[in-house]
C-alpha cells in the first residue's frame, strides 16, 4: 500500500462519484472491503484506481473514512486489521500527504479516540496489535500539549494493564508498554507526581514471569520515563530500574535461549548509555554489569551479532563523557575489566586467514578483508584508546602483548601486532618511556618466518613512526631504515614492497631533514628501481615515497628533478589502462611537488602536458573516486608553484573543484552488525563515528574529497589574489554554507578561512582597476551573504579550536568591510559574542562540577586544552569589539552595555588573558568614544592601573598605552588617578632589565603616558617629570607611539615649555642630541610633517649657540648625529 507519492490533486465529484461514495461509505461494508484489498494489490492499475478513490474520499469526506477505517480495525481478517491500522496512522500524521485528524469534526475525533483504544483490548494477534499501538502514538505525538486533557481516556488505558500485568494478555500488555514509551514526553507535565507508582508498575512489567516481549516493551518503557524527566533527586529513585536489565538478557540466553531478545535488550542499553551517561554512573559502579556483559562479549557460543552488541556496550560506557571525566574513570577504576577487555579484542584478531590471493596481490596494500570480528576488534581498539587514554589502555597491553609476539601460533603473534599500531596514536606518551623495547620488538618481527606477521610488523612501524615521531625517526634512523630497505627488496613478495614503501613515507615525513639528507640518494635509487621494476601496487607506494621526500625537503630536492621526473612523465602518459588510474592520479601529484621543488622555470617543461592530462584525468574519474584527491592535491602544489602563471588553468580546473565541494554526503545509523556487515562487504570506504550520541556509518571519501576540494579553493585564492575575482561570487555560495557542515571540521575550517580571502580578492581587484563588473557595492552585497553564515557557524560550532578560526574570519572581515556594516548586522554579531559568552559561562560551571582530586590525568589535559581554546577565542572576541568600537564609536556603546554581564565579572579575574581582552577592549573605548566612555573609567582604570605592573608584558604594555589614552581624553575623570598612574610608569621606566627586548613595547608606551600626564595634567605632576620623559628619549619600537611622542616634543619646544627647556636652557643638549638621533635613524620615528618642524628647531635652537658651545654640543653626538646637525646648520 504505497502511499508516499506527491499528493496528487482530486478531481471535482460528479454525480457518480456520489453514488460511489455512498456506496464505499453505507452500511454494507463491503464495498469498503473490497476497496482496501485493491490497495493491497499486485496490480498496478487496480491499486492506482483505488488510491484515487481513497484521495477523493479524504478530500471530500474525511470523518466518515476515518470511521470506517476504524470499523476495519474490528474484521475477522488479520490483514485488513493490519493494514487498517496503518492507513489510520497515515491519516494521523502531520507529515504524510494525507493529515486529516485537523480536518476531523470534534464528534469524530471523539469517536475515533475511543474506538482505537477498543480495537487494542480486542487484538489476539501480535504483529497486528504492535500496528494498532503504533496507531494510537502516533495520534497521541501529533496531538497538542498537554496530552492528558486532548486524550484523557489514553493514560488510564495504557496503565490499567500494565498495573495488572501478569493477568492481561501479553500481547494488550506489551502494546500498551510501547504506547507509553512513546508518549512520556508528551506526559512529562504529569508524571513526576505519579514517580513511585510507576516505578512500582514498570518492574512489575519488567519481571514478567513468561512473557519476554512484555520484558522488552517493559525495559523501553522504562527507558524512555526516566529520560523524559528533568534530573532531579526524584529521578534518580528510577536508578533501581537500570538492575533489572541484565537479567532480562540472562533469561533470554541462558533460559529461553533467544539472542534476538538479548540483543534487542543490549541495543536499549547502549542507547540509553549514550543519552543519559551520569544517571547509570552509580548502577554501573554498584553493579556486575561491566563484568556479566563482558563475559556474553567472549563467549564463544554465542552468536557474533550478540557479542559485538555486548562489546558495543562496554565501548559505550567508556566513551561516555557527560561532562569530563563523566563516565570516563568508570572503567579505569575497574582495571581489570579493562584488561578483560583488552583479552577480548585480541582474541578477535585472531579471526584471519593466510590469504594466498592476497599474497600474490599486484594492486592492492592493504589487508584482504576480513571477519566481522577481526574489523570490529580494530575499530573497537581505536574508539577504546582514544576514550580511556593511554595510561590504561599500556597497562593491559603490557600484560598481554608480549604473550602474544613470543607465541608459536602466527595469528598471535600477527594479533599482538596489530594491536600495538592500533592503540599507539592513544598511547604515545607511555609507550616513548619505552620506546627501545618497542622499537627491537617490532625490528625484531621483520624476520618472523610468515609473511602475514612480516606484513604486520611493517604496518606497525609505520603506525609508530607516525604516531612516536619525531623521537622515534630520529633516534632510531640507524635501525629503521635498513630493515625498511630489506623489505623494499624483497621481490618475490610485492604486498611486503608496497607496504615498507607506506613505512617509508612515514619515516620520511616525520625525520629531520638534517638525519633524512645522507639517505636520499639511496631512497632516491631504490624507488627509481621500483618504478621501473615493480608492480602496480608497489609503483604507488614508491610514487608516493617520492612524493613525501620532495615534500619533506623542498628545493633540497631540486638536484633529483632530472633522475624521477622522466619515470614519473612515463607513467603518467603511457598508463592509459582504467585499473591504472589511481597511479597515475599519484604519479600527477608526484610530479607536482617535484616541480615546486625545482621551481616554475625548471617545471615549466612538463607543466602544460602535466596540466592537460590532469584534467583529462579527472574528466574520466567516477564520483567519489579516491584518485580524484591526487589530482586536486597536484591542482594545488602546481597553483603553488606557478604562482599568478596558473591563472591560464583555473577555468579548465574550477567546475571540477567546485563540484567536489558540493558533494552530496549520506549517513547511515550502524549498530554493532552493520558496522562488521560493511566491513564484510566490498564497501571499503565505510567507516563509523558518534555523531550526537548515535553511531554513524559514512563513506569517508566522499568527506576528504570534500574537505580537499575546499583546501585547494582556499589556496588557490591565496596565490591568485585579485586575479581570482571572477570565481569569487560562485565560490562564495559554495563555501559560506559549508561553514556549518556538520561532518568533517577541516570543510568548515577550510571554508570559513576562505571568507575574509574572497573579499580581500574582489577589493583588490576593484583597487587595482582588472574588475570592471565589480565595485564596493558587489563586496557589501557578498559580505552580505557570508555574515550570516559565519554566525550562524559561530553558534552551531561545537569543536572550539573551529569555533576560533570562523571567528578569526569573522574579524577579518569586519576589518575590510568596516564601513559597510548596518545596524542589524552589528546587532546580530553581538547575538553571537553573548552566545560565545554564555557557552564559555557554561562550560565554567560545568569545569566547576569536577572534584580535581578524582580527575585522570587525560581528562585533566582536556579541560587544559579547553581552556587554552575558550582564551583564544575571547581573544578573538576581543579584537572584533575593536573593530566594531573603531568603526560605529560611541553609537556602539549600547551594544557594549549588554555584554556588561559577562565582561563585568572579568575585571577581578587572575587570568592573564582575560586581563588582556579587558584591557585592549578599555583601551579602545577610551580612545575612540571621548566623553561617552568616562562613565567606564571608575570600572576599568583600577584594573588598567594594576596591569601596568603585571609581569606579562604583553598586558603590561597594552595597559600603559591606556593609562596614556585615559590621560590624554579623561580630563578630570582622571585626575583622581594621576599619582597612582605616576608611580606605575616610574615603575616601568626605571626597572632594572626596561630596555630588554620583551620589555621595550611596555617602556615605550610608559614614556608616551608620562608625556601625555605631563601634557594634560601638568597641575597634578611636577616640573620634573617632563626632564625624565625627556631623558627617555626618542623611543625607537613602538613606531606609531614614536611618531606622537616624537610630535609632542617638537610640539613642547616650538611653545618653548620651560618645564622642558628647562632654567637658561639647560635641556637644550638634549633635545639636540633626540633630535638628530631622530633624524639619524634609519627607522620612521616621525612623521615627515614633524621631521620638518624637528629641522626648523635645530636652527632656532643652535642659531644664537656660541661657536665653542656649538663645537662642544657636536663633539658629543654620535658622527650620524654630528652629519645630521651639519646638514641642518648649512641648508
Amino acid at each position: 500500500m504505497d502511499l508516499s507519492r506527491s499528493r496528487r490533486q482530486a478531481p471535482p465529484p460528479s454525480e457518480s462519484d456520489d453514488e460511489m461514495n455512498d456506496r464505499l461509505l453505507g452500511t454494507d461494508d463491503r464495498p469498503f472491503m473490497k476497496l482496501m484489498s485493491f490497495l493491497l494489490s499486485n496490480c498496478n492499475t487496480d491499486r492506482a484506481e483505488a488510491e484515487e478513490i481513497l484521495l477523493n474520499l479524504s478530500e471530500n469526506h474525511p470523518d466518515s473514512l476515518c470511521l470506517k477505517t476504524s470499523l476495519v480495525l474490528c474484521s475477522p481478517l488479520r490483514e485488513m486489521r493490519f493494514h487498517a491500522a496503518i492507513l489510520l496512522r497515515q491519516f494521523f500524521t502531520p507529515t504524510s500527504e494525507f493529515n486529516l485528524w485537523p480536518r476531523l469534526s470534534p464528534l469524530c475525533q471523539y469517536n475515533l479516540k475511543v474506538l482505537l483504544l477498543s480495537a487494542l483490548v480486542q487484538e489476539r494477534i501480535r504483529y497486528v496489535a504492535i500496528a494498532k499501538s503504533d496507531t494510537i502514538s502516533e495520534l497521541a505525538c501529533a496531538l497538542p500539549d498537554p496530552l492528558f486533557p486532548e486524550y484523557p481516556q489514553l493514560l488510564p488505558s495504557v496503565l490499567y494493564p500494565m498495573c495488572l500485568a501478569t493477568s492481561q494478555p501479553p500481547i494488550f500488555l506489551e502494546a500498551n508498554l510501547r504506547i507509553f514509551a512513546r508518549i512520556t514526553k508528551k506526559l512529562a507535565d504529569i508524571l513526576p507526581e505519579r514517580l513511585i507508582t510507576l516505578r512500582s508498575i514498570l518492574s512489575g512489567c519488567i519481571g514478567h514471569p513468561f512473557s519476554s516481549d512484555v520484558r522488552v516493551a517493559a525495559l523501553l518503557a522504562t527507558s524512555s520515563f526516566i529520560q523524559c524527566l528533568p534530573p532531579s533527586e526524584d529521578r534518580d529513585k528510577l536508578q533501581s530500574l537500570l538492575a533489572f536489565f541484565y537479567p532480562v538478557v540472562d533469561i533470554a540466553l541462558n533460559k529461553d535461549k533467544d539472542e534476538v531478545v538479548a540483543r534487542k535488550v543490549l541495543e536499549l542499553l547502549i542507547d540509553f548509555v549514550r543519552a543519559e551517561p551520569n544517571f547509570c554512573r552509580k548502577f554501573v559502579m554498584g553493579t556486575t554489569i561491566v563484568r556479566d556483559i563482558l563475559a556474553i562479549a567472549g563467549n564463544d557460543q554465542l552468536e557474533n551479532g550478540t557479542k559485538h552488541l555486548a562489546l558495543e556496550f562496554v565501548i559505550t560506557l567508556a566513551e561516555a563523557r557527560k561532562p569530563p571525566p563523566g563516565l570516563t574513570a568508570l572503567l579505569r577504576k575497574m582495571p581489570l575489566r579493562v584488561r578483560e577487555l583488552f583479552a577480548i579484542l585480541l582474541e578477535m584478531l585472531l579471526d584471519v586467514d593466510n590469504d594466498m590471493a592476497w599474497l600474490n596481490a599486484r594492486s592492492q596494500g592493504k589487508e584482504p578483508d576480513e571477519s566481522g570480528n577481526y574489523a570490529l576488534a580494530l575499530e573497537s581498539l581505536d574508539r577504546l584508546v582514544f576514550a580511556l587514554g593511554g595510561n590504561t589502555i599500556v597497562k593491559a597491553a603490557v600484560d598481554l602483548l608480549p604473550d602474544y609476539l613470543n607465541d608459536l601460533y602466527w595469528k598471535k603473534r600477527h594479533a599482538a601486532l596489530i594491536g600495538l599500531a592500533q592503540i599507539s596514536h592513544g598511547c604515545s606518551k607511555e609507550m616513548l618511556q619505552n620506546l627501545k623495547g618497542i622499537v627491537n620488538t617490532v625490528l625484531n618481527s621483520f624476520e618472523d618466518p610468515n609473511l602475514r606477521v612480516r606484513w604486520a610488523a611493517i604496518n606497525a612501524l609505520g603506525q609508530l613512526l607516525i604516531d612516536l615521531c619525531p623521537v622515534l625517526a630520529n633516534k632510531f634512523h640507524d635501525r629503521v631504515l635498513p630493515v625498511l630497505n630489506t623489505a623494499i627488496e624483497d621481490f618475490e613478495n610485492p604486498c611486503i614492497q608496497a607496504h615498507a614503501t607506506i613505512a617509508l613515507v612515514n619515516f620520511i615525513e616525520n625525520c629531520n631533514g638534517l638525519i633524512l639528507k645522507p639517505y636520499l640518494d639511496g631512497i632516491v635509487r631504490k624507488l627509481v628501481v621500483l618504478l621501473q621494476q615493480g608492480n602496480q601496487m608497489v609503483q604507488e607506494g614508491a610514487v608516493s615515497a617520492l612524493t613525501s621526500a620532495a615534500d619533506a625537503l623542498l628545493t633540497q630536492f631540486s638536484n633529483y628533478y632530472d633522475a624521477v621526473m622522466p619515470h614519473l612523465m612515463h607513467i603518467l602518459t603511457n598508463s592509459t589502462d582504467k585499473n591504472l588510474r589511481m597511479l597515475r592520479a599519484k604519479s600527477a601529484d608526484c610530479i607536482s611537488v617535484v616541480g615546486l621543488s625545482a621551481g616554475k622555470d625548471k617545471f615549466g617543461e612538463h607543466v602544460e602536458v602535466v596540466m592537460q592530462m590532469l584534467i583529462s584525468l579527472r574528466s574520466s574519474l567516477n564520483p567519489d573516486e579516491p584518485a580524484t584527491n591526487y589530482i586536486l592535491q597536484a591542482w594545488e602544489m602546481i597553483c603553488k608553484c606557478l604562482d599568478h602563471d596558473f591563472l591560464p588553468y583555473m577555468t579548465a580546473i574550477m567546475p571540477s573543484l567546485l563540484e567536489s565541494a558540493q558533494l552530496e554526503f549520506d549517513l547511515g545509523i550502524a549498530s554493532a552488525d552493520s558496522i562488521a556487515d560493511a566491513q564484510d562487504s566490498d564497501d571499503l570506504g565505510t567507516e563509523t563515528a558518534t555523531i550526537r550520541g548515535r553511531r554513524i556509518r559514512y563513506r569517508i571519501s566522499i568527506l576528504e574529497e570534500k574537505a580537499l576540494a575546499c583546501n585547494v579553493l582556499l589556496g588557490c585564492i591565496e596565490v591568485l589574489g585579485e586575479q581570482f575575482y571572477p570565481w569569487t561570487k560562485k565560490v562564495a555560495l559554495v563555501l559560506a554554507p559549508l561553514i556549518k557542515f556538520n561532518y568533517h571540521e577541516e570543510v568548515r575550517k577550510a571554508s570559513a578561512r576562505a571568507m575574509p580571502e574572497l573579499l580581500y580578492s574582489a577589493a583588490k581587484a576593484i583597487k587595482k582597476g582588472i574588475s570592471p563588473d565589480h565595485d564596493k557595492l558587489c563586496i557589501k552585497e557578498m559580505f552580505d551573504f557570508i555574515l550570516p553564515e559565519l554566525l550562524q557557524g559561530i553558534h552551531k560550532e561545537q569543536d572550539l579550536e573551529t569555533c576560533t578560526i570562523i571567528l578569526e574570519s569573522l574579524k577579518e572581515c569586519l576589518k575590510l568591510i568596516a564601513t559597510l556594516k548596518g545596524e542589524i548586522q552589528v546587532s546580530n554579531i553581538m547575538e553571537e559574542i553573548k552566545h560565545l559568552f554564555t557557552s564559555r559561562d557554561t562550560r565554567k560551571r560545568e569545569r566547576k562540577r569536577i572534584k580535581t582530586k578524582d580527575c585522570p590525568a587525560e581528562d585533566l589535559a582536556l579541560i587544559n586544552k579547553e581552556k587554552e581554546h575558550e582564551d583564544l577565542i575571547l581573544e578573538q572576541i576581543g579584537e572584533c569589539l575593536s573593530i566594531l568600537i573603531k568603526t560605529s564609536k560611541e553609537a556602539f556603546l549600547p551594544y557594549f552595555d549588554q555584554l556588561s554581564v559577562h565582561i563585568t565579572p572579568m575585571l577581578e579575574s587572575k587570568s592573564i588573558q582575560k586581563k588582556r581582552v579587558i584591557v585592549g577592549i578599555f583601551d579602545d573605548l577610551a580612545d575612540q568614544c571621548g566623553d561617552a566612555a568616562l562613565k567606564y573609567y571608575d570600572a576599568y582604570l583600577p584594573v588598567l592601573l594594576d596591569a601596568c605592573n603585571n609581569n606579562d608584558f604583553i598586558l603590561r604594555q597594552s595597559a600603559l598605552f591606556g593609562v596614556g589614552i585615559c590621560a590624554k581624553f579623561g580630563g578630570s575623570k582622571f585626575k583622581p588617578y594621576c599619582s597612582e598612574a605616576l608611580s606605575k610608569i616610574y615603575n616601568v621606566i626605571q626597572r632594572q632589565n626596561a630596555l630588554a627586548p620583551d620589555h621595550v613595547l611596555a617602556y615605550d608606551n610608559a614614556v608616551s603616558a608620562l608625556g601625555k600626564l605631563c601634557q594634560f595634567h601638568g597641575d597634578r605632576v611636577k616640573a620634573k617629570a617632563a626632564v625624565t620623559w625627556l631623558n627617555c628619549l626618542p623611543i625607537r619600537h613602538d613606531i606609531g607611539e614614536a611618531k606622537v611622542v616624537h610630535e609632542q616634543l617638537c610640539s613642547m619646544v616650538e611653545s618653548s615649555d620651560r618645564r622642558l627647556l628647562g632654567e637658561n636652557n639647560k635641556h637644550r643638549f638634549k633635545i639636540i642630541s633626540v633630535y638628530t638621533e631622530i633624524l639619524s635613524s634609519k627607522q620612521p620615528l616621525v612623521t615627515k610633517g614633524t621631521s620638518e618642524r624637528m629641522v626648523n628647531s635645530l636652527k632656532e635652537l643652535t642659531k644664537k649657540m656660541p661657536q665653542a658651545t656649538l663645537h662642544k654640543t657636536l663633539s658629543s653626538l654620535s658622527v650620524n648625529q654630528q652629519y645630521v646637525l651639519r646638514s641642518v646648520l648649512n641648508c
